[in-house]
Protein backbone atom coordinates (compact mmCIF):
# COMPACT_ATOMS: atom_id res chain seq x y z
CA UNK A 1 0.00 0.00 0.00
CA UNK A 2 1.68 3.13 -0.93
CA UNK A 3 1.94 6.10 1.84
CA UNK A 4 -0.44 8.59 2.47
CA UNK A 5 1.89 11.17 1.49
CA UNK A 6 2.31 9.49 -2.40
CA UNK A 7 -1.88 9.01 -2.48
CA UNK A 8 -2.43 13.03 -2.17
CA UNK A 9 0.53 13.62 -4.56
CA UNK A 10 -1.29 10.91 -6.74
CA UNK A 11 -4.31 12.50 -6.80
CA UNK A 12 -3.10 16.39 -7.27
CA UNK A 13 -1.49 14.73 -10.67
CA UNK A 14 -4.67 13.52 -11.73
CA UNK A 15 -6.86 16.51 -10.41
CA UNK A 16 -4.59 19.27 -12.22
CA UNK A 17 -4.27 17.02 -15.89
CA UNK A 18 -8.47 16.92 -15.24
CA UNK A 19 -8.70 20.73 -14.54
CA UNK A 20 -6.64 21.29 -17.88
CA UNK A 21 -9.26 19.39 -19.88
CA UNK A 22 -12.04 20.82 -18.17
CA UNK A 23 -11.64 24.02 -19.09
CA UNK A 24 -12.42 23.83 -22.73
CA UNK A 25 -16.06 24.10 -24.26
CA UNK A 26 -19.02 22.84 -22.40
CA UNK A 27 -19.57 20.16 -25.03
CA UNK A 28 -16.19 18.86 -26.38
CA UNK A 29 -15.85 16.34 -29.02
CA UNK A 30 -13.62 12.96 -27.55
CA UNK A 31 -13.20 9.67 -28.82
CA UNK A 32 -16.42 8.43 -27.90
CA UNK A 33 -18.71 10.94 -29.55
CA UNK A 34 -19.26 14.41 -27.44
CA UNK A 35 -19.45 14.90 -23.75
CA UNK A 36 -21.35 17.25 -21.36
CA UNK A 37 -19.51 18.69 -18.12
CA UNK A 38 -21.86 17.64 -14.96
CA UNK A 39 -21.94 19.24 -11.37
CA UNK A 40 -22.16 16.82 -8.63
CA UNK A 41 -23.03 17.82 -5.44
CA UNK A 42 -25.40 15.25 -3.71
CA UNK A 43 -26.05 11.43 -4.96
CA UNK A 44 -23.13 11.85 -7.71
CA UNK A 45 -20.63 12.23 -4.85
CA UNK A 46 -19.26 8.80 -5.25
CA UNK A 47 -15.99 6.75 -6.24
CA UNK A 48 -17.95 5.40 -8.42
CA UNK A 49 -18.23 8.74 -10.29
CA UNK A 50 -14.66 9.84 -10.10
CA UNK A 51 -13.70 6.62 -11.02
CA UNK A 52 -15.78 5.85 -14.15
CA UNK A 53 -16.42 9.48 -15.64
CA UNK A 54 -13.35 11.47 -17.21
CA UNK A 55 -12.06 15.02 -16.33
CA UNK A 56 -13.23 15.00 -12.95
CA UNK A 57 -12.15 17.91 -10.73
CA UNK A 58 -12.96 20.14 -8.35
CA UNK A 59 -15.38 23.01 -8.88
CA UNK A 60 -17.00 26.19 -7.24
CA UNK A 61 -20.90 26.15 -6.75
CA UNK A 62 -21.64 29.97 -6.04
CA UNK A 63 -24.93 31.90 -6.37
CA UNK A 64 -26.56 28.72 -4.57
CA UNK A 65 -27.08 26.81 -1.76
CA UNK A 66 -27.30 23.13 -0.88
CA UNK A 67 -29.95 22.00 1.48
CA UNK A 68 -30.90 18.61 2.80
CA UNK A 69 -34.35 18.47 4.15
CA UNK A 70 -34.76 16.18 7.07
CA UNK A 71 -36.57 13.12 5.64
CA UNK A 72 -34.88 13.41 2.58
CA UNK A 73 -32.09 10.49 1.76
CA UNK A 74 -30.36 13.25 -1.32
CA UNK A 75 -29.86 17.26 -1.34
CA UNK A 76 -30.87 20.30 -3.51
CA UNK A 77 -29.81 23.63 -4.10
CA UNK A 78 -31.65 26.95 -4.36
CA UNK A 79 -30.74 29.79 -5.30
CA UNK A 80 -28.88 31.83 -2.95
CA UNK A 81 -26.67 35.08 -2.84
CA UNK A 82 -23.19 35.55 -4.63
CA UNK A 83 -21.69 35.00 -1.53
CA UNK A 84 -23.21 31.55 -1.23
CA UNK A 85 -21.36 28.76 -2.34
CA UNK A 86 -20.48 25.14 -1.98
CA UNK A 87 -17.97 22.51 -3.38
CA UNK A 88 -18.71 19.99 -5.62
CA UNK A 89 -17.21 17.99 -8.34
CA UNK A 90 -17.27 18.65 -11.76
CA UNK A 91 -16.76 16.14 -14.79
CA UNK A 92 -17.53 14.94 -18.17
CA UNK A 93 -20.80 12.77 -19.37
CA UNK A 94 -20.81 11.21 -22.89
CA UNK A 95 -23.98 13.26 -24.19
CA UNK A 96 -25.58 9.75 -24.90
CA UNK A 97 -25.71 8.86 -21.19
CA UNK A 98 -27.44 11.80 -20.69
CA UNK A 99 -30.65 10.41 -20.68
CA UNK A 100 -29.73 8.02 -18.22
CA UNK A 101 -28.69 10.84 -15.69
CA UNK A 102 -31.78 12.60 -16.23
CA UNK A 103 -33.72 9.61 -15.15
CA UNK A 104 -31.79 9.10 -12.11
CA UNK A 105 -32.45 12.39 -11.43
CA UNK A 106 -36.15 12.28 -11.60
CA UNK A 107 -36.44 15.03 -14.88
CA UNK A 108 -38.83 16.72 -15.00
CA UNK A 109 -40.79 15.93 -11.76
CA UNK A 110 -38.03 15.90 -9.35
CA UNK A 111 -35.28 18.25 -11.05
CA UNK A 112 -34.16 20.08 -13.99
CA UNK A 113 -30.98 20.59 -15.48
CA UNK A 114 -29.98 23.69 -16.31
CA UNK A 115 -26.62 24.99 -16.99
CA UNK A 116 -24.76 27.28 -15.04
CA UNK A 117 -21.10 28.47 -14.64
CA UNK A 118 -18.99 26.94 -11.86
CA UNK A 119 -14.86 27.92 -11.10
CA UNK A 120 -11.98 25.28 -11.11
CA UNK A 121 -9.79 25.22 -8.29
CA UNK A 122 -7.68 27.00 -10.97
CA UNK A 123 -9.83 29.78 -11.14
CA UNK A 124 -10.98 29.55 -14.49
CA UNK A 125 -14.81 29.85 -15.26
CA UNK A 126 -16.32 27.27 -17.30
CA UNK A 127 -20.02 26.29 -17.96
CA UNK A 128 -21.60 23.01 -16.60
CA UNK A 129 -24.82 21.35 -16.49
CA UNK A 130 -26.44 20.94 -12.61
CA UNK A 131 -29.85 19.43 -11.36
CA UNK A 132 -31.67 21.94 -9.61
CA UNK A 133 -35.52 21.19 -7.93
CA UNK A 134 -38.28 21.34 -10.24
CA UNK A 135 -41.05 23.96 -8.46
CA UNK A 136 -42.97 20.84 -7.85
CA UNK A 137 -39.91 19.50 -5.28
CA UNK A 138 -39.38 23.46 -4.00
CA UNK A 139 -43.10 22.90 -3.02
CA UNK A 140 -43.83 19.12 -1.85
CA UNK A 141 -40.40 19.62 -0.10
CA UNK A 142 -41.06 22.87 1.57
CA UNK A 143 -37.49 23.22 0.19
CA UNK A 144 -35.88 26.89 2.00
CA UNK A 145 -32.22 27.60 2.65
CA UNK A 146 -33.35 28.55 6.15
CA UNK A 147 -34.08 24.63 6.61
CA UNK A 148 -30.71 24.05 6.44
CA UNK A 149 -28.38 27.16 7.62
CA UNK A 150 -24.91 24.26 7.98
CA UNK A 151 -25.42 22.20 4.98
CA UNK A 152 -25.92 18.97 6.63
CA UNK A 153 -24.57 17.47 3.44
CA UNK A 154 -21.60 18.44 3.61
CA UNK A 155 -21.05 16.48 7.24
CA UNK A 156 -22.78 13.26 5.69
CA UNK A 157 -19.71 13.69 3.31
CA UNK A 158 -17.20 13.75 6.11
CA UNK A 159 -19.34 10.76 7.66
CA UNK A 160 -19.84 8.49 4.56
CA UNK A 161 -16.87 9.52 1.92
CA UNK A 162 -13.99 9.41 3.40
CA UNK A 163 -12.02 8.38 0.27
CA UNK A 164 -13.81 10.58 -1.62
CA UNK A 165 -12.28 13.56 0.83
CA UNK A 166 -8.54 11.81 0.45
CA UNK A 167 -8.65 12.90 -2.72
CA UNK A 168 -11.09 15.96 -2.64
CA UNK A 169 -10.56 17.29 0.74
CA UNK A 170 -11.93 20.89 -0.10
CA UNK A 171 -15.58 18.80 -0.29
CA UNK A 172 -15.93 19.17 3.75
CA UNK A 173 -14.65 23.05 3.78
CA UNK A 174 -16.85 25.52 3.74
CA UNK A 175 -16.67 27.94 0.37
CA UNK A 176 -15.98 31.64 1.89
Amino acid sequence: MPAKGTAKRAAKKVSKKATKKLTKNPVRKGTLGKFVRIVGYGTFLTRRTFERYKNVGLCKVTGFRRVHPPRSSYPFILPASDKDGFWALVFEVPCEELPGFDAYEGVPDLYERKTISVSLKSQAVIPADIYVPSEKAVQDFKLSTINDPSDRWRELIKEKLPDLLVQYPELAERVN
